[in-house]
């Protein structure tokens, strides 16, 4: 049997569903069968990966006939689990992305090339007020997409969450129709930030990434992609009211031009 069992015995059950324990070497075999037959039918431009990325502390498995000890950690058999499906895939068709739900610890990441990120939903304001997940800036490689509302709930993919996602360098994951679902404000401010994201994509998928430069103002915080000929820095005010003041020092800018992206205009002064 390759499910998961509580320490009492029972079965691991979410709803009506049975948790199979990712430490199950068959289970990692027959999953990895499956996704290099998905692909080999299929044009599928990327895999995705359920329920992975988050080591739960309910999903310890006991299972006495399981090779691992017992109350075993899903994380180990993720990482094993997805080598497997990454060897797998990569033998029927190389270079497609695998994804998970979950953003997962770095150990998992080797295997991975992106997740979702349900940063902006769970992130905590006071400790956080930027729900800035920092491995989007240690592994710049590893892409995450942003699900606004942890529920998938459209009425709560709101601007504010966007601005988030947009200040964060992060992709977006959106429910529904975009034309219908989202009120006017969240529709402009998608509209334009996927502008900007598309226009300098060169910057914000670079490896260059660096995260809270030194800014001038308390709770402003600020992000750098790029380097090199292109440098975007992006901003987050997070206090209560706008600033009209100098946020951020940027050093010398002999022989370069410095430009509002937003606002698209020249900027004369610049500290």
């Amino acid at each position: 049997e390759w499910k998961v069992l509580n320490a009492d015995g029972s079965d691991q059950r979410s709803g009506r569903e049975v948790t199979i324990c990712p430490s199950v070497p068959e289970w990692q075999d027959w999953m990895a069968r499956l996704y290099a037959d998905v692909l080999r039918e299929t044009d599928a431009a990327a895999l995705y990966i359920d329920q992975f990325g988050v080591a739960l502390p309910t999903r310890r498995c006991y299972h006495p006939g399981h090779s691992h000890p017992p109350g075993e950690s899903p994380l180990r058999g993720e990482v094993e689990m997805a080598r497997k499906i990454r060897a797998a895939v990569s033998a029927v068709r190389s270079g497609v992305p695998l994804y998970v739900e979950f953003t997962p610890v770095d150990v998992a990441i080797r295997n991975l090339d992106g997740s979702f990120a349900y940063t902006t939903w769970y992130g905590e304001d006071i400790l956080s007020p930027t729900r800035t997940t920092i491995s989007r800036f240690c592994f710049p490689d590893f892409r995450q997409f942003e699900l606004v509302h942890g529920q998938f709930l459209a009425r709560n993919w709101t601007e504010e969450g966007l601005k988030k996602a947009f200040f964060n360098g992060q992709g977006l994951w959106i429910k529904g129709d975009l034309g219908s679902w989202y009120d006017a404000r969240t529709r402009l401010f998608d509209r334009r930030s996927r502008a900007v994201f598309l226009e300098h994509r060169d910057a914000f998928t670079s490896t260059m990434v660096e995260p809270f430069l030194p800014v001038l103002k308390d709770r402003v915080f600020a992000h750098r992609f790029g380097g090199g000929d292109k440098s975007i820095i992006t901003l987050y005010n997070s206090n209560w009211s706008g600033i009209e003041d100098d946020l951020i020092r940027i050093g010398p800018v002999e022989d370069c031009h410095i430009v509002d992206l937003w606002k698209e205009v020249m900027l004369d002064d610049v500290e």
